[in-house]
């Protein structure tokens, strides 16, 4: 870890909870997957995978396309950050198409906000329900 990864690190830890803290401590300089960092901190792998997701979506973490997270250089946690709300976004929006939820896509996408007319039955933005 570099002098000014090292700096940022220290600085980070007291705002973090418990948990989370752990998890820093246990990356340090290394990669390890979400099971080896729940083993290593003996938090059950659930709580980890959710402290683990809830802190790539801050960009205090970052994580390898083999799954492996680490600690990334404080300038890199706005780029980790937006990328990860991008990526999020794209993973519902593909999940909308498919199952015809396209809401946001076909309102606040395409014409900045939604109006009125969105919100109606049958207007093929609002699901219709079975029991209606």
């Amino acid at each position: 870890m570099s002098i000014r990864s090292l700096q940022a690190y220290q600085d980070l830890i007291p705002t973090l909870r418990d948990k989370e803290q752990r998890i820093m401590y246990a990356l340090g300089d290394n990669l390890f997957n979400a099971e080896d960092i729940s083993r290593r901190t003996g938090i059950p792998i659930i709580t980890t995978r959710a402290r683990l997701s809830e802190m790539y979506d801050q960009g205090i973490v970052a994580q390898t396309r083999k799954g492996l997270y680490y600690i990334p250089p404080r300038e890199d946690r706005a780029n980790i950050e937006k990328a990860r709300l991008e990526a999020k976004y794209e993973k519902w929006k593909k999940l909308g198409e498919r199952h015809g939820w396209h809401f946001r896509y076909d309102t606040i996408d395409k014409n900045g906000e939604p109006q009125p007319e969105d919100y109606k039955q049958g207007s093929g933005l609002v699901a219709e329900l079975p029991f209606n």
